[in-house]
């Protein structure tokens, strides 16, 4: 549910580093409603038709549809309405960093860029050569099917034999 503040939050740091900005203030609601909102609809949507479902299903899962489907709206409240205030209050411009973390996030940076390369490419691979890539998505197919049949698929656990003393 924090992603929603994430997404503002982020929107006023781009904006504050851009140097936009509105009586002092970084703005984060620029372009940020849609997003927010949209998702907190979706979410509520999915969400609220599980509270009303029939059978075992449905009372187990009322609590949780409707505790996830408040909590979405509240956070969407939230990151409309606290989020860029803080953000304009918290968000100074960055300064160049020194020291043991600052090295660590130097070769933390560069190692998680070689990987985003590395799955882009990889990616890129795939989308090139489906043949392959449906090579694999058959045989991960096959794997899960053949570890499917070794779980236990029942709602409730089979009886077992009671062993007596």
């Amino acid at each position: 549910m924090v992603d929603d503040a994430i997404v503002v939050v982020e929107r006023s740091s781009v904006t504050s580093r851009r140097g936009v900005a509105q009586g002092g203030y970084a703005r984060g609601d620029e372009g940020s409603h849609g997003a927010v909102v949209s998702v907190a609809v979706i979410l509520a949507a999915v969400f609220i038709p599980m509270a009303f479902m029939r059978g075992i299903t449905g009372l187990l899962n009322k609590q949780f549809a409707l505790t996830i489907a408040v909590s979405v709206l509240f956070s969407a409240f939230n990151a409309l309405t606290l989020s860029p205030a803080l953000s304009a209050l918290l968000l100074r411009p960055r300064t160049e960093a020194r020291g043991v973390l600052a090295r660590f996030f130097v070769v933390f940076n560069g190692w998680f860029g070689r990987a985003t390369n590395g799955y882009v490419k990889g990616s890129g691979f795939l989308a090139r050569k489906a043949i392959v890539g449906a090579v694999i998505l058959v045989a991960f197919s096959i794997l899960s099917i053949a570890t499917g049949k070794t779980v236990q698929t029942g709602f409730v656990p089979r009886k077992t034999r009671a062993t007596s003393s």
